[in-house]
């Protein structure tokens, strides 16, 4: 059973093989110079990439290295002007919320005389009509 497996296998390779020989001698030779031209370019292309990674990496980490200074450099500036905005703010605060207390104020004395004037037509208005249906009345 097992030499009848092998004989199996080994004529299928055969077959395979016998195939794939037929395959490369349909190929012209012009093809295959140009195929091993375009490996050598790619293998050089790899040997020029593995020689130039070195300084790749050096600008890479020197470009991360300056990054990193700004960042620090715009942590400690903004370390500096928080305290002095929050400053500012504290006293603006007091100001701005007096000016509002004025302004509220100002605007419901002038909000009350204007209900009152309102008020006081409307009943003037009112007395007037009465008078006119007590004359149509009566």
């Amino acid at each position: 059973a097992i030499s009848t497996a092998a004989k199996g296998i080994f004529s299928g390779l055969a077959t395979a093989f016998k195939g794939l020989g037929a395959a490369i001698r349909m190929v012209p030779p012009t093809t295959w110079l140009a195929l091993g031209a375009a490996i050598l370019m790619v293998g050089g292309a790899f040997a020029l990439a593995g020689t130039q990674a070195d300084g790749i990496g050096q600008i890479l980490s020197t470009v991360g290295d300056v990054v990193v200074q700004i960042l620090r450099q715009v942590t400690d500036s903004l370390a500096t002007l928080i305290p002095i905005i929050a400053s500012a703010i504290g006293f603006i605060l007091p100001i701005v919320s007096g000016a509002i207390s004025q302004i509220v104020t100002a605007v419901s004395g002038g909000l009350s005389q204007i209900i009152t004037a309102v008020t006081t037509g409307v009943a003037t208005i009112i007395g007037a009509f009465t008078g006119l249906l007590g004359g149509v009345s009566g």
